[in-house]
């Protein structure tokens, strides 16, 4: 898409209030992890210890009340550890996560991941590579089968490093906006078929 396109579409969803994107998916078997891990560096999943830990720490961005709500929808923390100190991580749910002010929601045997971050002195190792791994290993076991994100369908780049890098497959589009006081969606068939949805 070329950059006059981007910029029309970022000014049709301003002009009227409403958000595009396209939706992906990854098998979760194909996220393989071919990047070296450092040897200090431990990667499984958060427990309700090392979160009540982490609430603790600003730099991370987790608060408790956030911790509270992402544990009542059972979705999981994956994260990268160093002596116990958490230092990169990223959620994963089977139902439902906070998306600006609409939220989204997944159902079996899709999965979704949201919230990720990686502390400064520790970025440039792909720990979220890692991490990421993990969170698919364990989703795996429990009969999921694939992975579904979304991206700005004016954000070509990003789209395309997705389809490169982590073999991403784009399978629709979904958009959303308030009109004439009532919340609209729109979504693609194969989308559709996921169940995956904005709104909750």
């Amino acid at each position: 898409m070329s950059p006059f396109m981007e910029n029309v579409i970022w000014k049709l969803e301003t002009w009227l209030h409403c958000r595009c994107y396209a939706i992906l998916r990854q098998s979760l078997k194909s996220n393989s992890c071919d990047v070296s891990k450092p040897e200090h560096i431990t990667i499984r999943q958060a427990t309700v210890e090392d979160l009540e830990k982490v609430v603790q720490k600003p730099e991370l961005e987790i608060s408790g009340e956030f911790v509270k709500s992402a544990l009542a929808t059972e979705d999981r923390c994956f994260a990268a550890f160093v002596n116990e100190d958490m230092v990169a991580y990223t959620w994963r749910t089977r139902q439902s996560a906070p998306h600006e002010d609409v939220g989204v929601s997944v159902k079996p045997p899709y999965c979704y991941g949201y919230k990720g971050l990686t502390l400064p002195d520790f970025r440039g190792l792909r720990l979220n590579s890692h991490v990421n791994h993990a969170a698919n290993v364990s989703y795996l076991a429990e009969g999921f089968t694939h992975f579904l994100t979304f991206a700005s369908v004016y954000n070509t780049s990003s789209l395309r490093a997705m389809k490169k890098s982590a073999g991403y497959e784009r399978i629709g589009y979904m958009v959303y906006g308030h009109w004439f006081g009532k919340f609209w969606l729109l979504r693609s068939p194969r989308v559709k078929l996921t169940g995956m949805r904005f709104g909750g």
